[in-house]
Formats: structure tokens, sequence, C-alpha cells
């Protein structure tokens, strides 16, 4: 799969998507591509830093921002010493999945990767409000990787939806099928194809 020069990793703040960046620096490897490291931090609501007296809220920010680099540095290291071109950057935001799509536009990123955020409780959804906006709005293929999933893939599914006169459907899916079949080469994994059609 050597077609993607230019990845974005997208890291949350909570520190579990050490496997996304690993997935993220194999590929690097692969394509010899570069990687831009992106964390997205959301603010502060403004209720809950009015509560926190003891710092001013520039300060909190200043202390998130350390700590955040701080492990990023940590990380990139390996990555960086087998050669791979690592920038970074940290982006507050009220909307993670803008600050996004903004990096993905001003730097031409040719594929984006995330690790699915977690949704806890009884009204749980399948994916989180950030990632469904990515899912719809990304301009570039979006990778979305579960939280602790295993480290190589045993099946990919690739669904299309082929109408021989729509060709711009029919690009997208030679694309979706063309990334499908690269990735499950690379993970020796089964590749099943899928079209669903209304009963």
């Amino acid at each position: 799969m050597k077609r993607f020069k230019n990845i974005l990793v997208v890291l949350g703040p909570e520190g579990e998507d050490h496997l996304t960046l690993e997935r993220a620096a194999a590929l690097a490897r692969l394509n010899r591509a570069s990687l831009h490291v992106l964390v997205a931090l959301e603010y502060l609501p403004l209720e809950l830093s009015m509560l926190v007296t003891a710092l001013h809220p520039q300060e909190l920010q200043d202390i998130v921002e350390r700590k955040q680099r701080e492990r990023l540095d940590k990380w990139l290291v390996p990555i960086r010493g087998d050669g791979i071109a690592v920038t970074t950057s940290l982006e507050w935001s009220n909307t993670p999945f803008l600050a996004i799509i903004r990096s993905v536009l001003r730097h031409q990123h040719d594929l984006v990767i995330k690790t699915a955020q977690r949704i806890t409780g009884p009204d749980a959804v399948l994916f989180h409000p950030t990632d469904r906006h990515l899912m719809r709005k990304c301009p570039c293929p979006l990778w979305m990787v579960k939280p602790a999933s295993h480290p190589t893939y045993r099946r990919i599914l690739a669904a299309v939806d082929p109408f021989p006169d729509e060709e711009p459907n029919n690009e997208l899916n030679r694309n979706i099928l063309e990334l499908a079949s690269s990735l499950a080469a690379i993970e020796a994994a089964d590749l099943h194809v899928v079209h669903a059609v209304p009963a």
C-alpha cells in the first residue's frame, strides 16, 4: 500500500492510543511517509474552569500541554530513531473534529488515523460524536482504531455501493477495494466485500 505520504495521527489526551501511534508508524515505514501527530484538546467548560480557583485557566492549559509534550516526546523517540519524519502539534478547541479537519486541509494530509473514543453508560452509542463527525466530513480517508485492539487484523470488511452508471461512486468503490485489499495483504487477513440493497 504505497500510496500514503503525509499521515495525520490524532491522539487524545487520555494516553490510550499508543497502539494507534504504532500502527501509524508501521504504515509510515512501509510508505516512506511523514507523520504529523496532533493531540486534540478540548477547552474546559466555563463553569468547570470557574470552579478551579487555585489556578488561572491559562496556567492549567500550560500544565496540560507540558504533560502532553512529555508523553509525546517519550513515545516518539523510537519512531524518530527509525528515520521517520515526525512533527507534532497540540490544538485547543471546543470542537475537536473541526481542528482535525483544519489540519487535514492546511497540511494536505492523505490519511487520518485516530483512536475511536470510548463511550460508556446506559445510553452509549457506537461512536463518539467527534468520531461520527469525522466519518461524515473528513476530506481524506479515515482509519479509526479500536482502543486496545489486537496488534494485527484477522478480517477486513469493505462496504461498496456499485452502480454502473454513477462514475464518482464507482471511483470511490475502486479506492475502497484497493485500500482494503492492500491492508488485507499487509495484515495477512481475510477480505470480505459487502454490498447491501434495500429489500
